[in-house]
């Protein structure tokens, strides 16, 4: 019923521009800016997975108490009574709620396999750029004002 979830999230890392290197070209700030919003963006989707993986596991940790109590008190439930009908309705309750959690599940495996896909992309057009000192700190300042 729990279905196994495995969060993979791939940190926008990416290493600190360089000085310009003899043969090597400057990226402009623009491209610079692109970059750190890539990353902001990056870090809030992060987040955001995060947090939904945070409340599928404690919504999964609380079907599976559920599901534990129930079966335990099928022993002193007995058919053909208002209790059976009782525990068959919460039966049904349940695994209505598993089958949600496993759809959310499938929900989350793919946007993380989005936010991966979007990383990488960013990394890869990201990691090693160099920046002259004057155009990191003029988008580093432009960044800072509200």
């Amino acid at each position: 019923m729990k279905r196994s979830l495995c969060l993979f999230l791939l940190a926008l890392a990416t290493p600190p521009l360089q000085a310009q290197a003899p043969g090597k070209a400057l990226v402009t700030r623009e491209q610079y800016s692109a970059c750190l919003d890539n990353a902001d963006e990056a870090r809030a989707r992060q987040a955001a997975l995060q947090k939904r993986k945070s409340d599928y596991d404690a919504a999964s940790r609380q079907l599976q108490a559920d599901l534990k109590a129930h079966l335990e008190a099928r022993d002193s439930v007995k058919p053909g009574t208002r209790l059976a009908d009782a525990w068959n309705a919460t039966s049904l309750q349940l695994n209505a709620r598993s089958g949600a959690l496993n759809d959310q599940a499938g929900g989350i495996e793919k946007d993380i396999a989005e936010h991966n896909r979007l990383t990488d992309e960013a990394r890869s057009r990201c990691s090693g750029l160099q920046v002259s000192t004057e155009d990191r700190a003029a988008v580093e300042a432009k960044r800072q004002k509200p």
